[in-house]
């Protein structure tokens, strides 16, 4: 009857790596102790910059389950596996769920480093650099809708067109 502390397989992942729909599981290992051993596996989570978490419940050994995170945040996600005697704590990363480039084919616009929100558009979050000098600062036309960029070797201009 050789018996060791039980541990576990991790996993957890967005779907596709960006969406919501976040898929998590725990195939655990524990020593049976000629059968009267047993395994609890819980699972809660919180979001990266919060301290406090919200239980999840519990899973079954190896069978994934699938929950939605809001994918503009990282997520932490710890998993608890006892058996009869101790038990073991685990915690997995969910990243932010944002695409470098998204091709949105409905509104026939393509999104870098976010979801485009316009249709037929080119829409960027962050600042644009030519050989490490910024040229475009995001943030400074991002209000305006259906705006034009004109760039001058010193400047540029939002142009509504």
């Amino acid at each position: 009857l050789e018996w060791h502390i039980p541990t576990a397989i991790i996993k957890a992942s967005r779907i596709s790596n960006y969406y919501p729909q976040t898929s998590i599981m725990a195939d655990a290992d524990y020593s049976s102790l000629d059968g009267k051993n047993s395994i609890g596996i819980s699972w809660e989570y919180k979001e990266r910059t919060s301290s406090t978490y919200i239980s999840g419940g519990s899973l079954v050994d190896a069978e994934p389950i699938i929950f939605s995170l809001d994918n503009e945040k990282a997520w932490d996600i710890r998993f608890t596996i006892s058996d009869r005697l101790a038990q073991r704590q685990y915690t997995a990363i969910v990243e932010i769920g944002i695409p470098i480039v998204f091709f949105d084919r409905n509104k026939r616009s393509m999104g870098i480093n976010k979801f485009p929100s316009n249709s037929s558009s080119l829409e960027i979050k962050g600042n644009t650099y030519h050989d490490g000098d910024i040229i475009f600062d995001n943030f400074v036309c991002e209000e305006f809708s259906g705006e034009e960029i004109v760039l001058t070797d010193e400047e540029f201009v939002c142009k509504a067109i």
